[in-house]
């Protein structure tokens, strides 16, 4: 072989090499450049989303808030109503003379009624509950009344939050 044929050979071999190179290579090169596009812009679209259920989350904490301290309002207004009206009756029952039971109920706890009673009951047959009963039974009505307006108001919470389809 004659050393132009040799070169002949080498660079046929050569450029075979590229040729494979470039049909392997090139290709994939492209290809890997399209991926990166295509996930970029995904990325992109991702990021779009995301921004977005953050803005519709944030809005909806927001009203959800806004419906929470209405309602708080609502309940601490309707306590204080309460309040003085439980206040109001308590004023007139013991203007009346008091809670009262009939005496041979409790004959052993009865204390002298410190007013006589408005709607006519004989202070013969009745008598004024101890100070303790007579408070503790204030204490549960108010608690009892306290809870029924959480109760309500609770329930209102979560009918305007969405929590619960409220048919009328």
């Amino acid at each position: 072989m004659t050393p132009l044929t040799q070169i002949k050979i080498g660079l046929g071999i050569f450029l075979t090499c590229l040729v494979a190179y470039g049909i392997y290579a090139i290709p994939e090169h492209y290809r890997d450049q399209g991926r990166d596009e295509v996930r970029t812009e995904y990325e992109k679209q991702s990021q779009i989303a995301i921004n977005k259920r953050l803005i519709e989350n944030a809005q909806l904490a927001f009203e959800y808030q806004a419906k929470s301290r209405e309602i708080v309002r609502e309940y601490e207004s309707q306590l204080n109503d309460q309040k003085s009206d439980y206040d109001k009756r308590i004023a007139i029952i013991n203007k009346s003379g008091g809670l009262r039971i009939i005496k041979s109920t409790c004959d052993a706890t009865a204390r002298e009624a410190s007013a006589t009673s408005t709607k006519g009951t004989n202070e013969d047959t009745t008598t004024r509950l101890p100070e303790r009963v007579e408070s503790g039974l204030y204490e549960i009505t108010r608690t009892c009344q306290n809870v029924e307006t959480q109760l309500s108001k609770l329930q209102k919470w979560i009918i305007e939050n969405g929590l619960y389809e409220h048919n009328q």
